[in-house]
């Protein structure tokens, strides 16, 4: 059995340089920080196996506003994560103290090559481990020797903080 490991690549526009290039340094790190918040409250949720109708009826608030929470483009006050942390059960240090592993992403292939040898007086052997005498020679090369491959896709992306 063979296995490659395959880094994900980067991705690179000239256009979304272009926009990065106009954004001053605090916006990026307000943009920073509050995807590391949503990215927090998800993985909360998620080690708590709490979906977004769940959690928003612990918080009383609509779905819709949990999935805007989680999309990182809202301005989290004080006030709302005081109250996601008193359903959580959590204090809010324990929201913003968090830190984010880094995940790396790879493409794996593995190859598994199966030859299985042929027996004696022209009785051969099939895939599935069954002796078989009736097969020509040339179609018993078909049940005896192949290749499979089985490739694995990425599971989840991480964006780089």
């Amino acid at each position: 059995m063979t296995t490659t490991k395959k880094k994900a690549r980067k991705f690179s526009s000239p256009l979304i340089n272009e926009l990065l290039s106009e954004i001053t340094p605090l916006e990026k790190e307000k943009i920073k920080n509050n995807m590391k918040l949503a990215a927090r409250l998800d993985d909360l949720l998620t080690e708590r196996n709490l979906g977004k109708s769940e959690f928003a009826g612990m918080v009383n608030k609509e779905p819709s506003v949990i999935t805007k929470w989680l999309s990182g483009t809202h301005n989290m006050t004080l006030e709302t994560l005081t109250e996601i942390a008193f359903a959580l059960n959590i204090s809010v240090e324990e929201i913003l103290a968090y830190q984010r592993k880094k995940q790396v992403i790879y493409k794996l292939k593995i190859q598994v090559n199966t030859d299985v040898p042929a027996a004696p007086n022209n009785l051969f052997i099939n895939k599935y481990g069954d002796m078989i005498s009736s097969l020509s020679k040339k179609k018993s090369a078909n049940y005896l020797s192949g290749s499979k491959q089985f490739y694995s896709t990425p599971i989840s992306t991480t964006p780089n903080f």
